[in-house]
């Protein structure tokens, strides 16, 4: 019998007056396993709260009982707030022993933001983001054609390769989205075409005339397309022209007026889907990465930051909120059950994983600034594992090395600044090294070629001083995602995810 058939205890409830034995609970009894915390980030789009909370503990007692285990708890709990009086965060308690009759257990905590976005980025917002974007992308390997753009990490300005793919996947974005726009100017003259002529005492004329300019329209682009295949082919004039739509729209018949009007509806409806995707998705992308060229977004960018290190505090520090905080209120004392978790794992989908990197940068900045000297950075030692998957952070990595100038002095000054607040990419102390004990956390990173946001993480590492393989990202296609677009949502449908968190936790 599958956990999902099964019936489970009642879920356990925070009551301060019971802190002690609402901890014992929690803990899963004195002789229990210590349970592992992992907070995951989800991704762009319309999210559902804990819906992302929900699949990844229903993924890790799906792997657990495909490896032969068995699932034996399963609680819903309440972890409160110190810095926010009468706010809590809900995890998932799950539990499980393996083949071997090994016993397991994680709490699943959610960072979520997804409404701090909801309406607050405009479609024309992100074309313009994309278009700088793309531009800036272009400019850094024309004309120079310099396969490479140097980045400040791990202490120094180190070669970047820039695959030869990407340019032709900027010009084709910048190409898309031209497109979209130029169609969404073509439905504006046609909607006010028929504002103008909904009145007409004449209904037939008035239909004819609408008719009338979305065959010109049509015709135009189609009559330009021709001409460009003439061009690139070097077909005869004559040839093109018979293929070539008339421009005179009284020369149009019904056939040609309906053919054009079939297709001026499915741009629209293409249009459309492009910019669902692209305010739902990318839109996100553009407020939270747009602060680095300008301030317009710079609030909504730290209202998402808040709502990461707010989850992240409290999985890392409990009541406490802060490296070595005293518990210096009752009801501070009342909530200090939220267990001492000493195997922590991260894991973040899409944007998410770009709030994931910054939010663990910063527990790691926390960490450094709040112990003496020479203190071992704790926070890195508690950290089992960054997990991300469908990452556009290689993307965000590359256009905004580029949008300053990189030769001068303050291009340079400018990076090197961003980048002292980034201890993954400052020192490999903070990433996972085999000879350490405890070894610190890996960085996982699963990706597809055919999802076009994500990407392998190779802008993260030295190309040259690296301690070893494994403290460097560990970029796994994955193979579940197999639809293009689609494939950005396919890594959760596939095995691979499950596998790689599961084996953070064992």
């Amino acid at each position: 019998m599958s956990w999902r058939d099964r019936s489970f205890a009642e879920p356990v409830r925070y009551a301060p007056e019971h802190a002690e034995e609402t901890r014992g609970l929690l803990e899963l009894g004195a002789a229990g396993p210590t349970p592992s915390a992992v907070l995951v980030f989800h991704g762009m789009g319309q999210q559902v709260r804990f819906q992302t909370l929900s699949d990844l503990a229903s993924a890790i007692l799906d792997e657990a009982e495909s490896r032969g285990g068995k699932a034996t708890d399963l609680h819903i709990g309440l972890a409160p707030k110190a810095s926010a009086p009468g706010q809590f965060l809900a995890r998932a308690e799950i539990a499980w022993t393996d083949k071997a009759g090994e016993r397991h257990a994680a709490h699943v905590y959610e960072a979520y933001w997804a409404p701090l976005t909801e309406g607050r980025v405009g479609y024309w917002d992100t074309i313009q983001f994309l278009l700088e974007g793309g531009w800036n992308g272009l400019r850094c390997i024309f004309p120079s054609m310099k396969w490479s753009f140097n980045r400040w990490v791990f202490g120094e300005f180190a070669a970047m390769p820039i695959t030869k793919g990407t340019p032709m996947a900027l010009i084709l974005t910048i190409l898309i989205l031209l497109f979209t726009a130029g169609v969404i100017a073509m439905a504006g003259a046609a909607v006010a075409d028929v504002t103008k002529n909904i009145h007409s005492p004449n209904p037939l004329g008035a239909v004819k005339a609408v008719l009338d300019t979305i065959y010109g329209q049509f015709a135009a682009v189609w009559n330009g397309l021709v001409a460009l295949w003439a061009w690139v082919t070097r077909s005869h004039v004559a040839e093109a022209s018979r293929m070539a739509m008339p421009n005179t729209k009284a020369h149009g018949f019904w056939w040609q007026y309906l053919l054009a009007l079939v297709a001026w509806g499915v741009l629209i409806g293409l249009v459309f889907v492009i910019r669902y995707f692209l305010i739902n998705y990318v839109g996100a992308v553009a407020a939270y990465l747009a602060p680095y060229k300008d301030s317009k977004f710079e609030d909504l960018r730290g209202s998402i930051q808040a709502v990461g290190l707010d989850a992240a505090r409290l999985v890392f520090y409990g009541s406490a909120q802060t490296p070595g905080a005293a518990k210096a209120t009752a009801e501070v004392e009342s909530a200090s059950w939220v267990p001492n978790y000493q195997n922590i794992v991260l894991v973040a989908h899409s944007l998410g994983t770009v709030l994931a990197y910054d939010t663990l940068n910063s527990i790691f900045n926390m960490e450094n600034t709040s112990n003496p000297p020479n203190v071992p950075n704790d926070a890195v030692a508690r950290t089992r594992a960054l997990i991300t998957f469908g990452s556009p952070l290689d993307k965000a990595a590359f256009i905004f090395r580029a949008q300053f100038n990189r030769d001068t002095k303050t291009g340079r000054i400018r990076e090197m600044l961003a980048c002292a607040i980034q201890p993954l990419i400052t020192d490999y102390k903070f990433r996972f090294d085999p000879a350490a004990t405890p070894p610190g956390p890996r960085w996982i990173n699963l990706w597809s070629p055919l999802d076009i946001i994500s990407g392998d993480l190779v802008y993260f590492d030295h190309p040259k001083i690296a301690p070893s393989p494994e403290s460097m990202v560990t970029n796994i296609v994955d193979p579940a995602c197999t639809i293009p677009l689609a494939a950005h949502t396919q890594y959760w449908s596939g095995k691979l995810l499950r596998t790689t968190v599961y084996d953070q936790l064992v």
